[in-house]
C-alpha cells in the first residue's frame, strides 16, 4: 500500500495528548500509535504535530499543503500559521542529522514568492550544523527562524506555547538579527531578558 502525508495527520484533544505524541515519536521514530514508520512517515507525523501544536497554540494555521501550477506540483509547504505579528511558513525536519543549509535556502527561496513580509520557522528535532547558523546569520533579510527539538523540549512544559516561542524567537530577530535565539535563554522560557 502506497503511504500518503494525509494517512499520518491526528487531532490531538489537548496538550496533554500532543506531549504523549511528542515522547512517543522522540522515543520510537519508527512507531506511532502502534504502526511502524519509515523515515519519511516519522517526517509526517511531525509535520502535524508541528501543526497542532499551533491550533492547541490558538493560531490560525494551515495543515501542509502543496502548491501546483497546472497539473505540476510546484512546492511542497509543512505549514503555514497566521498570527497578529506575522505570517510564517513553516518547514519541519524530523532527522538524526543536524539541517544543513539546504532546506533553509529552499525556504527562503519559496518565501521570495510570497508577500513581503512573510518569513518562515523551520523546525528540526535535531537542530542545525554550525556552518548552516553562521550563513543564515549573515544573509539579509533575517527571514527565517530556527526552532531545535531543544526548544520543542522546553515547550512541553509550557502548554499552548508555540505562539509564544515564535513571538520570542522573533522578537529576538528583529533586535539582535538572531535567527536562533535559544528559547531558554529568554525571560519568557526561564532565562534572561533579552
Amino acid at each position: 500500500m502506497h503511504k500518503r502525508r494525509e494517512d499520518y495527520r491526528f487531532v490531538a484533544a489537548d496538550w496533554a495528548e500532543l506531549q504523549a505524541v511528542w515522547s512517543e515519536l522522540s522515543l520510537s521514530p519508527s512507531r506511532f500509535r502502534g504502526a511502524e514508520l519509515g523515515a519519511q512517515e516519522a517526517g509526517w507525523v511531525f509535520e502535524w504535530w508541528v501543526y497542532e501544536a499551533f491550533r492547541l497554540s490558538g493560531a490560525d494555521g494551515q495543515p501542509p499543503f502543496v502548491v501546483r501550477l497546472g497539473p505540476s506540483l510546484v512546492e511542497e509547504i509543512d505549514g503555514a500559521v497566521f498570527v497578529p505579528f506575522g505570517t510564517f511558513l513553516v518547514e519541519c525536519k524530523f532527522q538524526d542529522a543536524k539541517v544543513t543549509i539546504e532546506p533553509i535556502v529552499k525556504l527562503r527561496s519559496q518565501l521570495e514568492r510570497r508577500t513581503p513580509n512573510t518569513m518562515g520557522a523551520i523546525f528540526s528535532k535535531s537542530g542545525f550544523t554550525h556552518e548552516a547558523v553562521t550563513l543564515l546569520s549573515h544573509l539579509s533579510p533575517c527571514n527565517v527562524l530556527l526552532f531545535t527539538g531543544d526548544d520543542i523540549e522546553l515547550m512541553q512544559h509550557r502548554p499552548a506555547s508555540m505562539v509564544e516561542a515564535l513571538r520570542v524567537k522573533y522578537r529576538v530577530a528583529v533586535m539582535e538579527g538572531k535567527p536562533d535565539a535559544e528559547l531558554f535563554d529568554t525571560e519568557e522560557f526561564g532565562g534572561e531578558s533579552v
